[in-house]
């Protein structure tokens, strides 16, 4: 990665930090509930192109809670338009050893990758006007995102990191001071 520090990393195969339980508790349950409010939203729209991207959202959404959870190897990000941002993303995955997988990557690098991974689902589904490889949609600053598809809210955390006395990174509750 071309900013490493020179601290230790994070890992989700450490099976005694943050990381690890990260991996196998705290995602599938995030990866769950992004699925449930898509399930929810898809029974609130009588739009059935609403619906197929819907249906189409949460199988996507199930297939990397899968893959997180059965430690399958990181799969590329696809370009949904955002090519440069993607590109990086993917050459950082490479960069990682062939094949990086869920439950043996740097803790921060793989949290920020889910996230990051699960915008480009509803921004490459097929209701979009072109495919998401020929998308001519592009921020109008550096920065800035195109809204998804679909009208599904977002969940935002409100949790904050802090940097512990041996300089890892620990997420602190809203309440805790940082």
């Amino acid at each position: 990665m071309e900013y490493d520090t020179k601290i230790r990393k994070s890992v989700t195969s450490d099976p005694l930090s943050f990381a690890s339980e990260s991996v196998r508790k705290r995602w599938p349950v995030i990866l769950t509930g992004a699925v449930d409010d898509i399930y929810k939203s898809i029974g609130q729209t009588d739009d059935a192109e609403k619906q197929a991207e819907g249906k189409k959202i949460v199988e996507q959404l199930g297939a990397l809670k899968y893959e997180v959870e059965h430690n399958r190897p990181l799969t590329p990000i696809v370009d949904d338009g955002f090519t440069d941002e993607v590109a990086e993303y993917n050459k950082e995955v490479a960069a990682l050893g062939n094949p990086p997988s869920w439950h043996d990557v740097p803790w921060l690098f793989s949290e920020c990758y889910m996230y990051r991974w699960t915008p480009s689902a509803p921004r490459a589904t097929p209701s979009s006007s072109s495919p998401p490889a020929t998308r001519t949609s592009s921020p109008s600053s550096p920065g800035t995102r195109t809204p998804p598809t679909t009208s599904t809210p977002r969940r935002r955390s409100s949790r904050k990191c802090s940097r512990s006395a041996s300089g890892a990174t620990q997420p602190t509750s809203p309440s805790s001071p940082t």
